[in-house]
């Protein structure tokens, strides 16, 4: 009789061991996730490139008002000059 308990014993004990284990693998994804995966962040690369370019864009145009806006106000500082200066 102490054989089929202690068989028994020894399978729960292994069982144990390999649910353990098998809790411990990390599992790994397959092609078609990996390749998802990797759309998705080349997509997410191409947005923020592109939004990059935008944001280029938008900053060059800002910095051109800005020059324009500095030059009219100097031209017209020397404008009321002259007219001071004439009046």
């Amino acid at each position: 009789m102490a054989f089929p308990q202690s068989a028994v014993l020894l399978l729960i004990v292994a069982s144990a061991g390999v649910a353990r284990a098998s809790l411990d693998v990390e599992l790994r994804p397959n092609m078609s996730d990996w390749e998802a995966e990797q759309a998705a962040k080349a997509a997410n690369a191409s947005k923020a490139a592109a939004k990059a370019s935008k944001m280029a864009a938008v900053e060059k145009v800002v910095s051109m008002l800005e020059s324009l806006s500095d030059k009219v106000q100097a031209e017209g500082e020397e404008e009321a000059k002259t007219y001071n200066k004439f009046s």
